[in-house]
C-alpha cells in the first residue's frame, strides 16, 4: 500500500512541475512600430504594421498593404544582422528567426514601398 502512495505522491510531483512550466512559458513581447517616413502617394487605407517576438521569432505583420515588404533587423552599432522579404496581397507576415542573436538591443526596420516603419526590441 505504501509503494501506491508513493508513485501516487510522485506522479502528482511530476505533473505539478509540468504545469509550473507551462504557466512559465514566455509570452509574446510586443514591439512597438512608428513610422519613420510618410507615404507620398494617395490611398485609401493606411497599411497596419505590428510586429512581436516570441521565442527568438521575429513576426511583422502587414495590413491593408499591396506588395513587397522588406524587414531589415540591425544591430546596436548599426550592423545589418538579418533581412527577409515577401509578396503580400492584403494581409501577410513575414517572420525572422532570430535564435542565434546574442543579447541585446535590436532595430528593426519595415519597407513598405516609400513607407518606412521602425521599432526597438531586446533580447
Amino acid at each position: 500500500m505504501n509503494l501506491k502512495m508513493y508513485i501516487s505522491f510522485l506522479l502528482f510531483l511530476l505533473f505539478a512541475s509540468i504545469q509550473v512550466k507551462a504557466g512559465d512559458a514566455p509570452k509574446a513581447q510586443d514591439i512597438p512600430m512608428y513610422k519613420k517616413v510618410p507615404h507620398l502617394g494617395t490611398r485609401t487605407a493606411e497599411p497596419s504594421v505590428t510586429a512581436s517576438l516570441e521565442q527568438n521569432q521575429l513576426t511583422v505583420n502587414v495590413g491593408c498593404y499591396m506588395g513587397i515588404v522588406k524587414v531589415y533587423v540591425y544591430g546596436d552599432n548599426g550592423s545589418l544582422m538579418a533581412s527577409s522579404s515577401a509578396a503580400i496581397e492584403g494581409n501577410g507576415l513575414c517572420t525572422l528567426d532570430l535564435s542565434a542573436f546574442e543579447n541585446g538591443s535590436y532595430n528593426v526596420t519595415v519597407e513598405l514601398g516609400d513607407m518606412i516603419y521602425w521599432g526597438m526590441f531586446d533580447i
